[in-house]
């Protein structure tokens, strides 16, 4: 590719991925226990206006906008991209939840 003068742009992608996957790796093959026990005594050591200020239940987390944010998070600070292509990651991240989802509709039943 050098002696064409084109831009070796697969030697860059494939330096993000891995370094993704180095992020990843570390948290992935480790086991993480944390202890809860403090958390779990709060919510009854809390006066009615702190209850209103700092909700302890956990079922009102929604998982897709949380998933999202922890996806950001990621691609921003782990690793160092940049604001401005995060609508062409979602973009691409869309067309690949929708390839998915066309194929589990296809997918025929065994009944």
């Amino acid at each position: 590719m050098l002696i064409f003068g084109q831009k070796r742009f697969m030697v860059k992608i494939q330096n993000r991925i891995s370094t993704g996957l180095e992020v990843l790796q570390y948290f992935t093959t480790r086991e993480w226990w944390f202890d809860t026990n403090n958390f779990k005594a709060l919510p009854g050591s809390l006066n009615p206006v702190d209850h209103k200020l700092f909700p302890m239940d956990l079922s009102i987390i929604q998982d897709e906008p949380y998933i999202e944010s922890c996806m950001i998070g990621g691609k921003l600070y782990c690793l160092k991209e940049k604001m401005e292509n995060l609508p062409k990651a979602r973009l691409q991240n869309n067309i690949l939840d929708f390839n998915i989802e066309g194929d589990k509709r296809e997918a025929p039943c065994d009944s």
